[in-house]
Parts: structure tokens; C-alpha cells; sequence
């Protein structure tokens, strides 16, 4: 599910619930996959007063990062 937020930094926030998987999608272009989210963060985060605020303090160095495959 993807989710258009106002906000000045993210574009849209997208949630996959069976693989617990939140990517974020930046106003400037690009995305960012954050791994083991659980649905009451995503909810929260798509309701948030300030979605760039929450992203800050609640998601931002919190949850896992894809890993980069090796060569």
C-alpha cells in the first residue's frame, strides 16, 4: 500500500505487511527501504502531524537497512 503524505522531504510511504518491509519515497527522487517495521509505526508515521518529524525520531537509525550484496 503507498501512501502520497504532504510533506516538504517524503513524497509518498509505502508498506508491504507481510514482509514488514516501509520504503520511503523522497520528494528529490530515490527511495528508502527500511526492513522489520511493524504496521503500528506505518500507521502512526502516515498520520503524523509532521511526517518529516516522525520519520526523524521514530524511524531514521531504528530499523534495519537493506544489505548490500556482495561481488
Amino acid at each position: 500500500m503507498k501512501t502520497t503524505v504532504a510533506s516538504s522531504m517524503i513524497a509518498a510511504i509505502e508498506y508491504n505487511s507481510e514482509t514488514f518491509e516501509l520504503i520511503v519515497h523522497w520528494v528529490r527522487g530515490g527511495q528508502q527501504s527500511y526492513y522489520n517495521v511493524p504496521k503500528e509505526v506505518h500507521d502512526a508515521f502516515i498520520t503524523a502531524d509532521s511526517v518529516g518529524k516522525f520519520y526523524n525520531s521514530n524511524i531514521k537509525g531504528k530499523y534495519a537497512l537493506p544489505v548490500e550484496e556482495e561481488l
